[in-house]
């Protein structure tokens, strides 16, 4: 087992990350503009039935972030905006828009559970959000309910109507301030806000690339609920670190992954240990590099996949936040460092 390398092997990188913290964007959607003007015509993100460039990702969240500036309530300048749509395209636009104005406050709808109801009426009556986006399809949907019966009071809009062309001028940003407001799992105790700062994910945008395995041209899974929000909003910044694509899946079963992979040549994937060592390898033949989080990851699992793909072991909570890597066996990393800067 190979140990972490040492503070002076990692020096050089650590001096540039610095300086590119001092001189490069101070927020995460800045970080996506200058991505999409170095990679206009790439494609940025994918669903089930179309696919985006950088470039239309980054007009449509110009124009929705527009309009959402427009329709925005009363209340604290630094309130959230709550996003509760489909993972699809239109979803990841709505999330730029909203990190552009404030912080994102994103809901799901995909577990259809009387937790994932309760979830998203705390969310709601805790933040007082300034503004409520939905997408129409899911206004019948048990997750929308609390978003629908807090209409009265907060504005509510349809993200499908914030298309619609409208003028945004660009806000600056600081490192500091808040980004994602996520929920922690409750896996070892009640379920609590986090908040996640600019700076945590532009901290992962300078780091990613010093790992070697991510470039351009790798087709990156989404699969993860907005229940677990740290993972869920995390995964952006793994396409936006190299100009890769996001590949969305509407539901996250074993089913929906393996076939995902095999049909739609993902690339990269973030699994938990146990998901990771259900797949039918012979139907994972595109994938090159996993990482995984959320499980201790067990030494078979590694011996299993190590020859077939780059294997990095994170730990990524609502809590945490990846910090410099240190290396064992010969695909494989692991690392993690408290989300306090």
């Amino acid at each position: 087992m190979k140990r972490p390398a040492s503070s002076s092997a990692q020096e050089p990188g650590a001096k540039r990350r610095a300086m590119e913290e001092v001189e490069g964007p101070s927020s995460l959607d800045e970080a996506f503009d200058q991505l999409a003007e170095r990679y206009p015509d790439r494609p940025a993100v994918e669903d089930e039935s179309s696919t985006w460039t950088y470039r239309q990702l980054q007009e449509a969240s110009l124009r929705m972030a527009g309009n959402m500036l427009a329709n925005l309530g009363q209340g604290e300048d630094d309130a959230p905006i709550v996003v509760l749509l489909r993972r699809n395209c239109l979803w990841v636009a709505a999330c730029l828009a909203a990190m552009r104005i404030t912080s994102v406050l994103a809901l799901s709808s995909d577990l259809d559970s009387e937790e994932e109801v309760a979830r998203n009426a705390e969310a709601i009556a805790e933040h007082r959000p300034r503004l409520l986006v939905l997408e129409r399809a899911l206004s019948g949907a048990r997750a929308a309910k609390p978003l629908l019966s807090a209409a009265g009071d907060i504005p509510l809009v349809y993200a499908e109507e914030l298309l619609q062309e409208a003028p945004f001028q660009p806000r600056k940003r600081s490192l500091d301030d808040a980004l994602y407001l996520v929920y922690t799992g409750g896996t070892t105790a009640a379920s609590k806000c986090v908040v996640q700062t600019h700076r945590m994910a532009l901290h992962e945008l300078r780091t990613y690339p010093d790992f070697g395995v991510l470039t351009c041209e790798d087709r990156i899974l989404h699969h993860t609920s907005a229940f677990w929000g740290a993972t869920c909003m995390g995964l952006f910044d793994l396409p936006w670190c190299c100009g890769a694509c996001l590949v969305l899946l509407p539901r996250h079963g074993l089913t929906e992954v393996t076939r995902a992979i095999e049909e739609r040549g993902i690339t990269v994937a973030g699994l938990v240990p146990s998901l990771l060592d259900a797949l039918d390898e012979k139907r994972c033949t595109s994938l090159r590099t996993v990482f995984t989080w959320g499980e201790p990851l067990r030494q078979a699992t590694v011996e299993a996949w190590s020859s077939r793909v780059q294997l990095l072991d994170l730990l990524i909570a609502s809590e945490y936040w990846p910090g410099a890597p240190g290396q064992w066996p010969k695909t494989s990393i692991r690392f993690g460092r408290k989300s306090s800067f």
